[in-house]
């Protein structure tokens, strides 16, 4: 698994990242470990954490597992499936939610804004090499269509 590190910090109604988190389509099994520097851990007795990803351009969101956090770390990993497809490109504000002991939602950090870009490798990943000759989905500048053997 390989593993990205970013320092978060909150600093009254903002938050911001360092480095911004840049993946490409395919990549999986990415760990995003994201240090706080911030009291909120020790303010609000957080344990566990989850995190909320959001295409900045649409209204649609992802959230991860509810996971055990500590000492102001917390680690989310991005699979596969979450940055497979052409309409995945772009960037993604994300929003960590922290939680007690119990599960209970205790406060939510502000929105990061274009926090993770997701962008076309130079090379297609496996997974594009497989086409047919039919385009399910395109956008600007990128598509994959495969012309068949038959005149038409």
């Amino acid at each position: 698994m390989i593993q990205i590190n970013s320092n978060m910090t909150v600093t009254g109604h903002n938050v911001t990242i360092s480095p911004v988190i840049v993946l490409y389509r395919g990549d999986r099994d990415v760990s995003i470990t994201f240090k706080l520097s911030t009291g909120t851990f020790k303010s609000v007795n957080a344990v566990y954490g989850q995190l909320v990803i959001k295409k900045s351009d649409l209204h649609k969101h992802v959230t991860s597992d509810i996971l055990e956090c500590g000492q102001g770390i917390i680690s989310f990993t991005i699979t596969k499936e979450m940055i497979d497809e052409l309409a995945e490109l772009g960037f993604y504000d994300i929003q960590i939610r922290l939680y007690d002991e119990t599960k209970t939602s205790r406060i939510t950090l502000p929105e990061v804004s274009k926090a993770i870009e997701i962008k076309e490798p130079l090379l297609a990943p496996d997974f594009v090499t497989d086409v047919s000759s039919s385009v399910d989905e395109a956008m600007v500048e990128y598509s994959v269509i495969q012309a068949s053997d038959e005149e038409t």
